[in-house]
């Protein structure tokens, strides 16, 4: 995923960021589109990322690069195909 181990102690959006090479606001946006919601949030209410919210941001990385992907719904669709989705309900791929 990166050059980075995330340590499971701090699997906060930072933490995340700066292991994958993407930028907070982009893991804010996912959130946002609920492409990938954290399992859950600190105290302070800081999202905390699982083991498996990492593995399925890799997968959409992975998936963002494929040659049929042309839009946000077109990968959260094909994602959402291929992994047990983790979207919000209520929530669409949408624009």
């Amino acid at each position: 995923m990166g050059n980075h181990e995330i340590p499971v102690a701090d699997r906060r959006i930072g933490a995340l960021a700066a292991a994958t090479g993407l930028s907070v606001r982009a893991l804010r946006h996912y959130d946002e589109i609920g492409l990938l919601a954290p399992s859950g949030r600190s105290e302070a209410g800081h999202r905390l990322y699982s083991t498996s919210d990492v593995e399925r941001l890799y997968r959409i990385r992975l998936l963002r690069n494929h040659r049929n992907v042309n839009s946000r719904a077109d990968l959260a669709d094909l994602f959402d195909r291929l992994v047990p989705s983790k979207r919000t309900p209520g929530v669409t791929a949408g624009k």
